[in-house]
C-alpha cells in the first residue's frame, strides 16, 4: 500500500502560496506604473494646454480692447459700421478666411480725401501704441469692389503673419452707383482686383520732410566693367518740342516720360515709339510747394480715393505705349504710402514698374512699389540739375555709380542743349564698356536683387 512522504502536502502548500504572493506583488507593480504615466502624461500635458487656453484666452482679450480702441474713433470720426459685401469677401483670397479673426466695415463720406483716409490710419495706430497692447498696424491694402477702391487695415502682432482683428473702410454712395473710377477702368477692360501688401509700420508713421539738393560725391576711378547698364530717362516730354526733337538723334536706347495733357505729349510719345524708344508715363504727383504749377494730370492727397484712381486711369490711358511710370514732383506723395498704395495697386493690375524720380530723401516709393509687387527701380543722378555746362561732371557721376553698383538711373530733362552736351558724352560711357539699356531693364533687375538704392 502507497503512503506519502511527511511533509509533502506542506510543501504543495507552500507552493502555491508563493505563487499567490507572486501574482499579488506583480498586480501591484502593473496598477502602480500605469498610475505614474498616467499622472506623468497629466504633469506632461497640462502646461501646453494651460498655455494654448491662454494664448486664445489673450487673443480674445485683445481683440475686445481693440474693439472698444475702434468703436471710440468711429464715434469721433463718424465712420458708420456697416455689413461687409459678399461681393468683397468674395473677390479675396484664401488667406483673409482664417477663423478667429474679426472683421469690421465702415462706410465714410465719399468726400473723404486721402489725407483724411492717412489721418485715420495715424489715429488708429496712435491709439494702439497708447494703450500698449503689443499689437499694431501690419498691414495695409488697396482693394476693389464694384471698381471702387477700399482701404483695409489689418492689426496684429508686429513682425508676425496672425491678424487679430481687420478693418474695411467703404466709401458711401447711392445705391447702384459705379464708383469713379469704374468708369476708366471698364473701359479700359481691367477687371475688379483684390491686390495685398505688407507695410512697414514704420512708413506709416512718417511725415513729409523738406526738400533737398543732390549732392556731388566722389568715387574710386574708372575700371571698365562689361556687367555694367545705365538707364537715361528723358522727363517732362510733351510740354516743348525742339528740345524733345533733339533727343530723337540719339543712337542709344533712351526712356522717354511723357507728362499727360501737353500740347505734343501724343505726338512725342508716338515718334519715340516709331523710332523704337520706351515710353514711360511721368505721373504728377503732389509737392510739398503747392505754389508750383506742376501741370494737368496731377494727384493729390486732397483727392478722395476714386478721384485720384480715375485721374490715374485717365493719366495712363492719355499716353500710347506706356510701360511704366515714373514720378512728376511728388515731394509729398511720395512720403505717403496710403496715397502711393492706391497708385501701386493700380500698376500691379496692369502689369507696369515704376521708378522714383527720388525729389526728396525721405520717399518710401520704392519700399510700397516691392510691397505691392509693383517691379521697381530709384534715380541715381539728375544730369542736368545744375545747368547744361554742369552736364559733362553730372554725366561723370552716373557712370561711376554703374561701375561701383553694376547699374544706374540717370534723369535729364527736355531743356535747350541738354541732349547736346549728354550725346557728347556717352562715347565715354561706351568706352568704360557701360552699356546704354531702357530703364525697364534695369527695373527687372534691380528688383530680382532688391536694389531700392
Amino acid at each position: 500500500m502507497r503512503t506519502s512522504k511527511p511533509g509533502g502536502w506542506l510543501e504543495i502548500c507552500l507552493i502555491y502560496l508563493s505563487f499567490l504572493v507572486l501574482a499579488v506583488f506583480t498586480t501591484m507593480s502593473l496598477q502602480h506604473n500605469s498610475e505614474f504615466h498616467r499622472k506623468a502624461g497629466r504633469e506632461e500635458s497640462s502646461p501646453v494646454i494651460e498655455g494654448k487656453q491662454q494664448v486664445e484666452e489673450s487673443v480674445l482679450d485683445a481683440q475686445a480692447q481693440i474693439e472698444e480702441i475702434i468703436n471710440l474713433l468711429a464715434g469721433q470720426n463718424g465712420w458708420v459700421p456697416r455689413e461687409t459685401p459678399d461681393q468683397f469677401i468674395a473677390s479675396r483670397g484664401p488667406d483673409h478666411d482664417r477663423s478667429g479673426v474679426r472683421e469690421r466695415s465702415f462706410s465714410v463720406p465719399p468726400t473723404l480725401t486721402l489725407e483724411e483716409l492717412r489721418d485715420y490710419v495715424d489715429q488708429i495706430q496712435a491709439s494702439l501704441d497708447r494703450h500698449q497692447l503689443g499689437v499694431a498696424i501690419n498691414k495695409l491694402s488697396w482693394l476693389q469692389v464694384g471698381f471702387e477702391p477700399v482701404m483695409q487695415v489689418e492689426i496684429g502682432v508686429p513682425q508676425e503673419a496672425g491678424v487679430v482683428l481687420r478693418m474695411n473702410f467703404f466709401r458711401q454712395e447711392n445705391e447702384g452707383e459705379m464708383g469713379a473710377g469704374g468708369r476708366a477702368a471698364a473701359e479700359a477692360g481691367i477687371a475688379d482686383s483684390a491686390l495685398f501688401s505688407r507695410v512697414n509700420p514704420d512708413l506709416l508713421r512718417t511725415k513729409p520732410q523738406p526738400l533737398y539738393a543732390p549732392r556731388l560725391e566722389t568715387f574710386p576711378e574708372l575700371r571698365p566693367s562689361t556687367r555694367s547698364k545705365v538707364a537715361l530717362i528723358i522727363d517732362d516730354v510733351g510740354f516743348v518740342n525742339q528740345p524733345t526733337l533733339d533727343f530723337f538723334t540719339i543712337p542709344y536706347p533712351l526712356t522717354f516720360a511723357v507728362l499727360p495733357g501737353g500740347e505734343f505729349s501724343v505726338s512725342h510719345a508716338d515718334q519715340a515709339l516709331d523710332k523704337g524708344y520706351e515710353v514711360i508715363l511721368h505721373l504728377p504727383l503732389e509737392p510739398l510747394d503747392t505754389t508750383v504749377d506742376w501741370g494737368p494730370g496731377g494727384i493729390t492727397s486732397q483727392m478722395t480715393a476714386s478721384e485720384a484712381l480715375q485721374q490715374l486711369r485717365r493719366n495712363l490711358e492719355a499716353i500710347p505705349g506706356v510701360r511704366g511710370v515714373n514720378n512728376h514732383m511728388g515731394s509729398k506723395a511720395t512720403q505717403d504710402p496710403v496715397l502711393l498704395g492706391l497708385i501701386m495697386s493700380e500698376l500691379k493690375a496692369r502689369n507696369l514698374f515704376f521708378v522714383d524720380s527720388r525729389t526728396v530723401a525721405t520717399s518710401v516709393a520704392w519700399e510700397v512699389a516691392v510691397q505691392y509687387g509693383v517691379s521697381s527701380t530709384v534715380r541715381d543722378v539728375f544730369i542736368d540739375y545744375y545747368g547744361v555746362d554742369e552736364i559733362e561732371g553730372q554725366m561723370e557721376i552716373l557712370l561711376k555709380k554703374a561701375l561701383t553698383n553694376g547699374t544706374a538711373v540717370g534723369i535729364a530733362h527736355t531743356r535747350p542743349g541738354v541732349a547736346h552736351a549728354i550725346a557728347k558724352c556717352l562715347p565715354r560711357f561706351i568706352q568704360a564698356g557701360v552699356e546704354i539699356v531702357p530703364v525697364s531693364s534695369l527695373v527687372h533687375l534691380d528688383s530680382q536683387a532688391g536694389v531700392g538704392r
